[in-house]
């Protein structure tokens, strides 16, 4: 149809340039501060879809494609499940099969190990099958309990956790006690608690014996450093079963500088408390064969009262029975070790070694030149460091396994590891108490022959 007068050719152009702009819109999108939003993102997005009713539908061929891609994607899917199910079931077989193991390896070394030990397996041992494996029940000779009320460890109200045994006086409660006579104000704690020891052993029943048990553990050594290194949970997983790292060995571990000054710390502190609180000395010492033990027992005990003119030394604090010259020959017992087993830094060097090392210390006779009692694929359970705590305790109390200074003896100086010492404490029916390195605790334990 022929146009009309030029004001209608110029409507009619305006409308078609919209309806052309409007029509472009559509193929290559609309303007946006974005850029990549191209015509299939604007046509195929769902609001799109409704602002364009008279738009074309999608092409068979590509839904379908779609439809196959979407199929091949599920069965990816399935086959990546099946696999990792599969790959969880071959690791719960595994594990199940290796706590299998595990358990009759625990069966047969539980023998092995009571044997090793002296324990007679049929009159003193129960053997109580359990899921995970086999754990040792003792038939003691005698009975062992903490008595309460004589130091602040021992007492359920103190805290544990920062606790520090010099600045308290090794924890001593200050109190009166029944041994207590008038004209005594001028003794010491220590000094009436001495006597207060005394009469609960001339006033016991037959059998019954007193005995305060001064519980040290070792200082700081190069395992304890790479265990904080790596973390407990690493630690106990992998590095604790291999013999050391990039930084140094750390089988049967020595000291670290460290872990020396602490044992000098813990020399001092006793020479302090001896002569000034008047603290029994120990009469006899007993210590683990593990090198860092060893060291530690050397630094804090050995020539205690060596210089004769220290000013700090009052001689009259000591009884005379421990006055200079100070007895210091060590008893080395393996019962007294740390948790057997797994971990390289608890394996013992050879004795000759440890011999030609510390040749004023008493070792046993019946310590083998190898260590026997240590396995690489097996840790003691707390029933097994328990039953072997126990020993350790009859040895001193009952068996005179200690020798005739350690069944004499009233206070005894033990230095062993943390764990040993806690599974003491447990045996003892103690309260949970844990030392840090370098640390003492006192405890007064009372024994009945059964």
């Amino acid at each position: 149809m022929p146009l009309g007068n030029s004001t209608q050719r110029e409507h009619h152009g305006a409308v078609h340039s919209r309806q052309t702009k409007g029509h472009n819109s559509q193929t290559t999108g609309y303007d946006s501060p974005f850029t990549g939003y191209g015509s299939q993102e604007r046509l195929t997005h769902p609001k799109c879809e409704e602002e364009q009713p008279g738009q074309q539908p999608k092409d068979p061929r590509e839904e379908e494609k779609e439809r196959k891609q979407k199929q091949r994607e599920e069965v990816k899917e399935g086959k990546r499940k099946e696999k990792h199910d599969k790959r969880l079931e071959r690791e719960m077989d595994r594990e199940r099969a290796k706590e299998d193991k595990n358990a009759r390896m625990r069966e047969t070394h539980s023998m092995g190990y009571a044997d090793q030990l002296g324990i007679d397996p049929i009159s003193d041992l129960r053997l109580t099958k359990r899921a995970a494996g086999v754990s040792l029940r003792r038939r003691l000779p005698g009975f062992r309990c903490t008595v309460t009320g004589y130091f602040l460890q021992s007492e359920a109200a103190t805290v544990a956790q920062g606790f520090d045994y010099t600045s308290t006086n090794f924890g001593l409660i200050d109190r009166p006690y029944e041994s207590d006579v008038p004209g005594e104000e001028t003794r010491t704690q220590w000094q009436r608690f001495e006597h207060e020891v005394q009469r609960l052993n001339d006033t016991a029943g037959e059998g019954v014996v007193y005995k305060v048990l001064y519980l040290g553990r070792h200082g700081q050594g190069v395992h304890n450093v790479a265990e904080a290194r790596y973390g407990r949970e690493e630690w106990d997983r992998h590095y604790a079963s291999l013999p050391g790292d990039a930084h140094g060995p750390w089988t049967d571990a020595h000291l670290t500088p460290t872990g020396a000054q602490q044992a000098l710390a813990a020399r001092a502190f006793w020479r302090h408390q001896i002569a000034s609180a008047g603290t029994p000395a120990p009469q006899t010492h007993l210590t683990s064969p593990l090198y860092r033990c060893l060291e530690t027992a050397d630094l804090t005990f050995a020539n205690l009262f060596e210089d004769e003119e220290d000013p700090h030394l009052d001689r009259h604090l000591l009884p005379a029975r421990r006055r200079p010259p100070y007895a210091y020959a060590p008893l080395v017992k393996e019962l007294l070790r740390e948790v057997l087993g797994v971990h390289t830094c608890d394996r013992r060097s050879a004795a000759s070694a440890l011999r030609r090392a510390f040749p004023h210390f008493r070792f046993e006779a019946s310590m083998p030149e190898e260590d026997e009692l240590w396995s690489a694929t097996h840790r003691e359970t707390d029933g097994e460091v328990d039953a072997r705590m126990r020993r350790l305790l009859d040895d001193v109390f009952f068996l005179g396994g200690g020798g005739d200074d350690v069944d004499a003896a009233t206070f005894v100086s033990l230095t062993s590891h943390s764990g040993a010492i806690c599974s003491l404490l447990r045996v003892l029916g103690h309260r949970e108490f844990r030392l840090v390195t370098g640390g003492v605790l006192p405890v007064l334990v009372r024994a009945e022959r059964q």
